[in-house]
């Protein structure tokens, strides 16, 4: 029997397998459960005592960095803060990933193709804030500049 989300995310955060947090990760990083944060809250000294020094692979970007995020949206749930505080924060929060999350809405684009990158306009459907995000088309991937609007 499978334990619920929070207790399986736990379980999977102080197991120090690489598969099973990577998995994790990737699992918390595709959508934002409010649930599972709350339940981690607790839990976090614990979660980061256990991934410390874990290598878990990866590539342009380590799973480990990966992992900080996750950890970050768990500080950012403790503190009551909104998770759109850390956008300014993550060079590769893709504006349309975290519209598609449902944190961002995007007001309105504008393509600049003579450099090949895009302004957004977005509001943070959470807390109402507004951002100005800059997407640059890099030789690997897109990366944003977050900036708070107001």
């Amino acid at each position: 029997m499978a334990l619920p989300d929070g207790p399986q995310s736990l379980s999977d955060f102080l197991s120090r397998d690489r598969n099973r947090i990577v998995a994790r990760v990737q699992e918390m990083l595709t959508g934002y459960d409010r649930e599972i944060l709350t339940y981690l809250v607790p839990h976090l000294d614990e979660i980061e005592t256990a991934t410390r020094n874990l290598d878990l692979g990866g590539g342009i970007v380590t799973w480990q960095r990966h992992l900080g995020k996750v950890l970050d949206m768990v500080r950012l749930t403790r503190d009551g803060i909104c998770l759109c505080n850390r956008l300014p924060d993550d060079s590769l929060a893709s504006v349309r990933a975290e519209e598609r999350k449902n944190l961002i809405e995007v007001i309105r684009s504008v393509d600049h193709p003579e450099d090949y990158s895009t302004t957004y306009v977005c509001r943070c459907r959470r807390c109402g804030q507004d951002y100005l995000a800059e997407e640059q088309i890099g030789w690997h991937v897109p990366t944003y500049e977050w900036r708070l609007v107001g």
